[in-house]
């Protein structure tokens, strides 16, 4: 059982059957298959058919097995995506010729 909090950006973080976790995980890919009670920040999240979730998951890429259970939100924009976007401007009126 882990409480608290886990950063570990660069890597792949699982939460094993028996795993139980109280805290929010940040990773490249984070695999979940036991139990998590916080959000989870990755590239990519798997939530296994064994897993529990109670919590947002923010990833560009998100996985969902059948039977498992998932209580939160889901955000697929990257974490830098999000930062980095500059709204494009809108399309410009063209002149009608007609008189």
């Amino acid at each position: 059982r882990v409480e608290g909090g886990i950063s570990m950006r660069r890597h792949d973080v699982t939460v094993g059957r028996k795993g139980r976790v109280v805290a929010d995980i940040r990773g490249k890919r984070i695999c979940v298959e036991g139990q998590v009670k916080g959000d989870l920040f990755g590239e990519e999240v798997v939530i296994r058919g064994s897993g529990r979730v109670e919590g947002n998951a923010s990833a560009a890429q998100v996985t969902l097995e059948q039977g498992c259970h998932f209580r939160g939100s889901i955000n697929m924009e990257s974490e830098t995506e999000g930062s980095s976007k500059k709204a494009s401007p809108g399309p410009r009126p063209v002149a009608s010729g007609a008189a």
